[in-house]
């Protein structure tokens, strides 16, 4: 028997891992279970991410009357009733339903200062990692939306959009230039690109910065079912969105590649890490080359706005994944990427990437992601404190161009 309460709405695949999870238990041999409880995913009035909640019980502690008033769970009920009552029970760490949380959502923390976050679950502890219930049904994108955040790209976005006019392959596909307030000749760059690319369309964010607001502004604008996400900085590959449309058949979110010999030949050592080649926690589809069904990142409330400088991809990535949803890399959806040059971006980069990771690991810790060797963090801090002159010297422009993400690897601070 499954429950909610009356005012959730379940995600696709929440009966299967519930069922699942009744079944196999823990994954640690304890085999069915009585009772599994899973989390929410919230989201505010306007449809967007205001984060997700998972169950707050410890291995420990049997949930109360009252915990299961609070979320959705499944019940086996021949073996609650067996043994009084006693039968063995699992908090499942998906947020399986959404959940209206009301209001406009607080951009400046994951978690208020001084919030409780409980113990992690049985699950977790025995290396416990979300299935996706199923892939999607081998159809092909009937239109795909590439969005592409920009704020003052003007000197680097003629060449992106050219090269997304150039695309191969028999995909039908739009394009959406989001203005996230550009002071520069933004703007003008985007208009003249209409000879190559007639469905471009520039759509408008400059009341509030941030890339991810950007893109929730483009999927909104999107009349795609596949929105593809690139930034204003690279160059796509002539085969980048055939390869995500394909791959689009058999995933819910694709991640693309990432080369960076053309527009960083200095640096190939610098490469970054392909998605799957990603060994902490789950794996993430970067924001500078991915995609995802619209009605997915619909369901999944977009991006999270509160992730500013880095992190917002691998949050999507990580919660589509928690939600039941599958995340796909693929290797030949290939775009050339710019690295940053200069110290002082590639300092301020890293500082964003602490406070990002901080975040991540106050929204995660339940879900399994660990804290980083305390030497490294130690490493990477010294680091950031010895070039903290060059972030006051920096004078770089804000916006997409010092707050695209850029992981290479996991975030410093954690």
């Amino acid at each position: 028997m499954a429950v909610l309460r009356g005012d959730d709405e379940a995600l696709p695949h929440w009966l299967w891992h519930l069922a699942r999870a009744v079944w196999y238990g823990g994954g640690d041999g304890t085999g069915p279970v009585g009772l599994v409880q899973c989390g929410a995913l919230r989201l505010r009035d306007d449809g967007l991410v205001d984060g997700f909640a998972l169950p707050p019980a410890s291995p420990r502690t049997r949930p109360s009357p009252s915990d299961l008033l609070e979320g959705a769970y499944a019940v086996r009920r021949e073996l609650l009733d067996a043994d009084g009552g006693t039968a063995p029970w699992v908090a499942l760490p998906m947020p399986l339903v959404r959940r209206r949380s009301g209001g406009a959502g607080d951009p400046a923390a994951v978690l208020a200062p001084g919030t409780r976050v409980a113990r992690r679950t049985r699950l977790v502890r025995h290396g416990y990692r979300p299935p996706a219930a199923r892939p999607r049904n081998g159809s092909t994108p009937r239109l795909v939306s590439v969005v592409v955040p920009v704020r003052n790209g003007a000197r680097t976005l003629a060449a992106q959009l050219t090269a997304l006019a150039r695309q191969t392959g028999a995909v039908a596909y739009e394009v959406l230039v989001v203005d996230n307030g550009s002071t520069d000749t933004t703007r003008e760059v985007a208009e003249r690109a209409r000879a190559e690319l007639p469905d471009l369309r520039i759509v408008d964010a400059s009341d509030r910065a941030g890339e991810s607001c950007a893109r929730n502004r483009g999927i909104a604008a999107a009349r795609g079912d596949f929105v593809a996400f690139c930034d204003a900085d690279d160059v796509a590959d002539t085969g980048w969105l055939a390869a995500m449309a394909q791959a689009a058949k058999e995933a819910d979110l694709v991640g693309g590649g990432l080369e960076t010999s053309v527009l960083s030949p200095g640096r190939v050592d610098e490469q970054p890490l392909p998605m799957d080649a990603q060994t902490d926690f789950l794996p993430f589809a970067r924001g500078a080359n991915c995609g995802a069904w619209k009605d997915v990142l619909t369901a999944l409330g977009g991006w999270d706005e509160r992730y500013r400088g880095g992190g917002e991809d691998m949050d999507l990535s990580w919660r589509a994944q928690l939600c039941g949803y599958l995340v796909r890399y693929a290797d030949d959806a290939r775009m050339h990427y710019r690295l940053r040059d200069g110290l002082p971006a590639l300092a301020r980069q890293k500082w964003n990437y602490g406070r990002s990771g901080a975040q991540l690991y106050a929204a995660y810790r339940r879900a399994g992601f660990e804290r980083r060797d305390g030497r490294v963090v130690v490493r990477n801090w010294c680091w950031l404190l010895l070039h903290v002159p060059n972030l006051v010297r920096s004078t770089g422009p804000c916006g997409h161009a010092e707050s695209a993400t850029r992981p290479a690897g996991r975030f410093p601070g954690l």
